[in-house]
């Protein structure tokens, strides 16, 4: 199925003789801009996630429905407006945020979004 924007770059490879970071700021730059596996997935969480679990593309989406997480699987809303309900968890990946980054963001008990930084 044909897309209409250029996607995200997929998560960048590990090196191969990779040296320990020497502190958590290199630590955190050594795992590049995604989190780990170990990142819970959660309704309306911002992902990257391959659509229908085929090829090398990633699109940004929202996770929908997580309902099914024991089982691996979840329900992304892509931003082009699809929708698939069986995404499975290593076809995720979450952004890394960091001090500085300009986001969205939801404030109080609001279901307004609005222009935030990181801190």
């Amino acid at each position: 199925r044909e897309r209409k924007r250029p996607p995200p770059p997929p998560p960048a490879a590990p090196a191969a003789a990779a040296k320990a970071p020497d502190d958590a700021d290199d630590a955190d730059a050594a795992k590049g801009p995604f989190e780990g596996d170990e990142c819970p997935i959660v309704e309306d969480l911002h992902v990257v996630a391959r659509f229908g679990a085929v090829g090398e593309h990633w699109y940004a989406g929202t996770v929908q429905d997580a309902t099914r997480a024991a089982e691996g699987v979840f329900t992304v809303a892509f931003d082009d407006g699809d929708v698939d309900d069986a995404v499975r968890r290593e076809d995720i990946r979450v952004p890394r945020l960091a001090g500085g980054d300009r986001v969205e963001a939801l404030y109080g008990a609001t279901d307004h979004y609005y222009p935030a930084t990181v801190v």
